[in-house]
Formats: structure tokens, C-alpha cells, sequence
């Protein structure tokens, strides 16, 4: 995290040194290279759509499964508030209103990110593949990214620039559904059972640095801090035994929190 925070902080320090050169050597040149210049800055507006790879961060991608089964293992989100999360992907779009001529915009944004599973759940899956019909997988929505972005421009087709933004996010944990039979002293039981996650409202933060190529494209890295909130829903249960008959139930269910954190690698089109 030090690492990637120390290499945005110097990329947005290369980009206002170039613009401070820039706007310096702007009193040798005359009025229409000075407009030409300007321009430079405004072809960053625009409206952009994106796409990379989502890489879970931290406790968000922890989380291992043992042969010692717990006994709510069922909720896979039981070893602390680790998520089990693997690569993903993320998707997007933005639209960027300059403010000023010397690089300075206002973006709002939507994102939505997608992780699978990590190689320990997906062992673990694999080995209940009779017992578990499908499994919990976590969706994030930032339905309105709302922040600052500054481009250093360099000439009319290359730049670097910053950005900071935050704004709300919809956590989604996809259902859970098992099926399997028990035999308990002679008494035979079929037992089906879903768990539905409650959605989440959280606070999400970012910062990240990219570059602008031929006006049209960017190559971007950003941080996405998703927030934080209590895993919790309903389990919902149907039992058939041979001496009892069927039963049917319902009861609520929560775990710790779970925080979710990305570093998303993308490349975006501008129009």
C-alpha cells in the first residue's frame, strides 16, 4: 500500500512540474501557441468508458478453508472478516468536466467490480461439489464516483494525470444454495438450504494516476477502498426425514465485517 501510495504522490509531482514548465515557457512563445497550448489541457474533458482487471487487497482476498469444517461453514464468511476473493474485473464509465486551463477537471463516474473466488475457497468448493449448489460470490456498485483529476500535459497527444474520488458503494453477495442427506439413527433427511446476504451501503474512496495517449485512449492504476460492513441475511431451510415429516424455517444470520479494497489495472477510450 506504501509502495503504491509513494508512486501516485510522484507521479502527480512529475505532473505538475511538467505543467509548471510548461505554463514558465509559456511567455516565449506567442498568443496562439499559448491557445494552442491551453487546448492541450481542455481535449482531456469528455465522456470515457473503461475496463482492466480487478486485483482484491488485503483481508479482502484472505481467508483459507481447513478440513476442520466449522460449523457454520455454510456462510463462507466465517474465518474473520476475510472475503475469499479472487482476480476480477472492473468496468466503468466517466465524464470529465475541465475547470480550468491548466488541467484541473471535475469527473462523475460509475463503477462496478466483479471477484470470483480465491484458490483456497475454490479448493474447498470443489471438495463439497455434492453439498454445495452455488456459492456466494461478491459484486460492488459505486453507482455515482464523484472527484478531481488533473492532467500534465505534455504536448496535444501524451499527459499524466492524478485523480481523487469518492462517493457511495452497493456491496451484493450473490445467494448461497446447498442440498444433502443425513442418516441419524436409522431417521433419513433431505435438507435444502439458501442463504440470502443483505446488501450493504458503503463509502468508497480512490486515488490513482494514469496516462492520456492520442486524446482517445488511458492507461490507468487506481486504489478503490470499497468500505467496510457486517456480513449478514437469511437462511432459509427445508427438511424432510422419514420420522418427522417436512419442516420448514427461516432465522437470521451475521458475521463480522467484511472490507473490501481493490487495485484495478484498466484501460479506457474517451469520445
Amino acid at each position: 500500500m506504501k509502495k503504491l501510495l509513494t508512486s501516485i504522490v510522484l507521479l502527480a509531482v512529475c505532473a505538475i512540474s511538467i505543467h509548471a514548465q510548461m505554463v514558465g515557457s509559456s511567455a516565449n512563445y506567442d498568443r496562439s501557441k499559448s491557445q494552442q497550448s491551453n487546448n492541450h489541457s481542455d481535449s482531456f474533458g469528455g465522456f470515457s468508458i473503461y475496463a482492466g482487471g480487478a486485483f482484491p487487497m488485503g483481508n479482502y482476498k484472505a481467508g483459507k478453508m481447513t478440513d476442520n469444517v466449522p460449523a457454520d461453514w455454510a456462510l463462507l464468511f466465517t474465518d474473520g472478516n476475510k472475503g475469499y476473493a479472487g482476480i476480477g474485473y472492473n468496468i466503468g464509465w466517466d465524464a470529465l468536466i475541465p475547470v480550468s486551463r491548466n488541467g484541473l477537471g471535475i469527473f462523475l463516474g460509475m463503477d462496478y467490480f466483479f471477484n470470483g473466488h480465491n484458490k483456497d475457497i475454490k479448493a474447498f468448493i470443489s471438495d463439497y461439489n455434492d453439498v454445495i449448489d452455488k456459492a456466494p460470490k461478491v459484486h460492488n456498485i459505486t453507482p455515482l464516483m464523484f472527484g478531481l483529476r488533473y492532467l500534465g500535459s505534455i504536448n496535444k497527444n501524451f499527459g499524466i494525470f492524478v485523480e481523487v474520488g469518492g462517493g457511495p458503494n452497493i456491496r451484493l453477495i450473490s445467494k448461497m444454495e446447498l442440498s444433502f442427506t443425513e442418516v441419524h439413527y436409522g431417521d433419513y433427511y433431505e435438507i435444502n438450504e439458501t442463504l440470502n446476504y443483505d446488501p450493504a451501503l458503503t463509502f468508497a474512496f480512490k486515488v490513482g494516476a494514469g496516462m492520456m495517449i492520442a486524446r482517445h485512449l488511458s492507461l490507468g492504476v487506481d486504489f478503490y477502498s470499497l468500505g467496510s460492513a457486517q456480513v449478514k441475511g437469511k437462511d432459509e431451510y427445508n427438511i424432510y426425514s422419514t420420522f418427522y415429516g417436512s419442516e420448514s424455517g427461516s432465522e437470521t444470520f451475521k458475521t463480522k465485517d467484511l472490507e473490501c479494497a481493490e487495485l484495478v489495472l484498466r484501460l479506457g477510450c474517451r469520445f
